[in-house]
């Protein structure tokens, strides 16, 4: 009997041939192989926390020489002629989620900079949501996290930016946790700067409108796990 792999001599029934343990060897190592692959998928940063409940709320932008915001505003802020701007989310959280003219402190709301979209690109608005802590005006638990965002704006039918007549018609740019900034992109939607699960910051546009012309608007989960 030959111990060559290429030889077809049959095995004892006794016992178990050297071809035998070869081919389970390598059915095992197969195996070994491919699940840890599997575990680390399963345990990705990139997977998302499932929400339990939700809240969403409009900040409007303030005339120029006006203190900031500290409340928020309607939801959805004011639409101008580009309809209501829908952040991602929206009809997911019914509207007995909305928080209007609530106090940025009982949401965890954190606005950085003036938004008054009047200021030039210069300028950028951070909103920042709450990680930890208790905020009684959300009725649900920290960490917030934005599911989706959007800013609205309009200039004036006079602003050498856009087609002839058409910067009253207004803009709406739309940004989700995972979206790139769009700075680099061509006028008008490119004033996105940086989006993730728990902050947005967007350039102000340098609208030819007065500094109120404008608003955010923002869908947030809570009770995540």
């Amino acid at each position: 009997m030959s111990d060559e792999l290429g030889q077809d001599t049959p095995e004892p029934r006794a016992g178990i041939g050297r071809r035998t343990l070869i081919k389970r060897a390598a059915a095992a190592g197969a195996v070994a192989w491919t699940a840890p692959v599997i575990l680390d998928s399963l345990a990705s940063p990139a997977a998302a926390a499932s929400c339990a409940k939700c809240f969403k709320f409009g900040i409007q932008a303030v005339n120029t020489g006006n203190a900031n915001p500290t409340k928020t505003d309607n939801y959805p802020v004011l639409s101008y002629n580009v309809g209501t701007c829908l952040p991602n989310g929206d009809a997911n959280c019914v509207a007995a989620n909305e928080k209007q003219n609530v106090n940025f402190s009982a949401l965890g709301i954190t606005l950085t900079n003036p938004f008054q979209v009047n200021l030039p690109s210069s300028n950028q608005v951070t909103v920042s949501m709450a990680q930890s802590g208790t905020f009684s005006g959300a009725g649900c638990r920290t960490p917030f996290q934005i599911i989706g965002t959007s800013f609205i704006w309009r200039s004036t039918g006079s602003d050498p930016r856009f087609p002839s007549g058409t910067g009253d018609n207004g803009v709406c740019e739309r940004a989700k946790p995972g979206d790139s900034p769009t700075t680099g992109n061509l006028f008008p939607n490119n004033h996105l700067v940086a989006v993730s699960s728990s902050s947005v910051t967007w350039t102000m546009p340098a609208s030819l409108k007065p500094g109120h012309s404008g608003g955010f608007n923002f869908v947030i989960g809570c009770d995540c796990g």
